[in-house]
């Protein structure tokens, strides 16, 4: 390793869930861990509907609502500090890039708020975004960062320079839907010590809430589970319901691509197969095909497309909750032989 030189990603993360970078960004770093992969396998089964973001309001809903970082402070990998900058966004009376380097060179990953529009990425101004640095190199003076892409992709192998990250983090203004970024970073260390472990009647649990259709409480028209399903369909055949956003549809085939994750971790565990699983790798292919429809419609915005489109998730529901059935009387037969 050359001097002047810091990379914390020592393995890459496996790309299962892409859509948003909050859920990304924690199983980058977290899959640094001897068994990181378990927080994916034990979490994440649940997604959740939210009309007012429509039809970009669909996102994993682990555990009640607390604030934006709850999965963070709740990832039993990660060790999270909040550091707190003052008016003119020093910290301390230290420059940013100070500060991150510091942090990189202890090991802890550097999460701010940050205005993409001075990364030379294509974005427009005012592009307000999260970024997870990882590194940094002092002889090219540039960061190491992940991020979304222009097309909502996660993306580790993002490089700027110290003055376009120092630029892009003064520009970035108070950000209402999540407050703690007008004020603060976040520092993320790496627990390697965990004794996380593979939690078998969680994960039946989860999946009976995720067939339920069950409301969520801090918002009553909040949908949990299969029912974003129907909550989608609703609004898809409302003519008015025009606005055009990938991303909910892509948290969909993010969460069918974690399914198969879960369950071909769950059988190299159990040493067997699991007949669930062809069915999850049947919904991501019609995962995939819903997604290309999507943005073929974003295009032409024919509502014959949108009628294949609304075809599509209805079908994918009724395959979703035969798979999910089926995997909990294999989740069920496998606890009772332990």
């Amino acid at each position: 390793m050359p001097a002047g030189y810091k990379e914390l990603i020592n393995k890459q993360y496996s790309g299962v869930v892409t859509s948003y970078w909050f859920w990304a960004d924690q199983f980058l770093m977290a899959q640094q861990a001897a068994h990181g992969e378990l927080w994916l396998v034990n979490n994440f089964i649940n997604i959740n509907y939210a009309p007012d973001w429509m039809p970009g309001g669909i996102y994993f809903a682990n555990s009640d609502y607390r604030n934006k970082m709850v999965e963070f402070y709740d990832c039993p990998f990660l060790i999270m500090q909040k550091i707190l900058f003052d008016s003119d966004k020093c910290v301390g009376g230290r420059d940013i890039v100070d500060v991150i380097i510091e942090q990189v060179d202890c090991g802890r990953f550097v999460l701010l708020m940050a205005d993409r529009f001075y990364l030379n990425r294509g974005f427009l101004k005012e592009s307000e975004h999260q970024l997870l640095i990882h590194g940094y190199d002092l002889d090219e003076q540039q960061f190491f960062y992940a991020d979304n892409s222009n097309a909502g992709k996660f993306a580790t192998g993002l490089q700027c320079s110290f003055t376009e990250l120092r630029k892009a983090f003064h520009a970035a203004c108070l950000y209402l839907n999540e407050p703690d970024f007008s004020n603060s970073i976040f520092t993320f260390g790496v627990d390697h010590a965990s004794g996380y472990e593979l939690n078998i009647p969680k994960i039946i649990h989860q999946l009976r809430q995720y067939i339920k259709e069950t409301r969520v409480c801090f918002m009553g028209s909040n949908r949990n589970g299969i029912g974003v399903y129907d909550c989608l369909l609703q609004y898809f055949r409302e003519p008015w319901n025009d606005a055009y956003d990938v991303r909910g549809l892509c948290v969909i085939r993010d969460h069918v691509s974690a399914m198969i994750y879960r369950v071909q971790y769950l059988e190299k565990y159990f040493g067997c197969n699991f007949e669930s699983l062809n069915l999850f790798v049947t919904l991501k292919q019609k995962c995939d095909i819903l997604v290309t429809l999507y943005l073929k419609y974003g295009i032409t915005r024919e509502r014959n497309i949108m009628a294949k489109i609304m075809d599509s998730l209805t079908d994918i529901g009724r395959i979703e909750r035969k798979a999910v059935e089926i995997l909990i009387a294999e989740l069920e037969n496998r606890k009772r032989e332990l």
